[in-house]
């Protein structure tokens, strides 16, 4: 009588147990589900895998913009690895990735700022203020890409 009661007793936690294990691998799954696919694009537009790209590329989202909080642009740079975008007086800055500080008229062919693909200001024709016009607080997404090629 006693081992029935324990065969029935292990048979029911056994079971248990395998229900509870199947309905987290089903939540696991819905998780995965909902994740959204990152795509990049290049100037090539030829698909290729981020992987393979000749430069490193950082990415914030929206949630991570919103949770910063920044008023300056230089706050969210500090999130990227290699850059560095020093705060002057206002909306001025002075941008560098994986370089030092460029200033003066040289400088202004060494960081491309573009919004939706589209350069902010025309080839040579920069300030301290090339991001000035940019509402980087309410970007959907904010990209720095370094290295060769980028």
């Amino acid at each position: 009588m006693i081992n029935k009661i324990i065969k029935l007793l292990s048979f029911t936690l056994m079971s248990s147990t395998g229900l509870f294990s199947s309905s987290i691998v089903i939540s696991d799954e819905s998780l995965a589900s909902e994740q959204i696919e990152n795509i990049v694009v290049t100037a090539t537009r030829n698909e290729q895998q981020q992987q393979d790209i000749a430069g490193a590329i950082t990415r914030s989202d929206e949630e991570e913009i919103s949770l910063t909080s920044h008023i300056h642009i230089n706050q969210m740079g500090t999130r990227f690895p290699g850059t560095w975008i020093s705060r002057g007086n206002g909306q001025e800055h002075l941008t560098s990735i994986r370089s030092p500080v460029f200033t003066g008229s040289g400088s202004c062919a060494e960081t491309l700022v573009s919004e939706d693909g589209l350069p902010v200001r025309p080839t040579g024709m920069c300030n301290v203020n090339q991001m000035f016009e940019i509402n980087s607080e309410q970007a959907s997404g904010i990209e720095v890409w370094r290295g060769a090629g980028t």
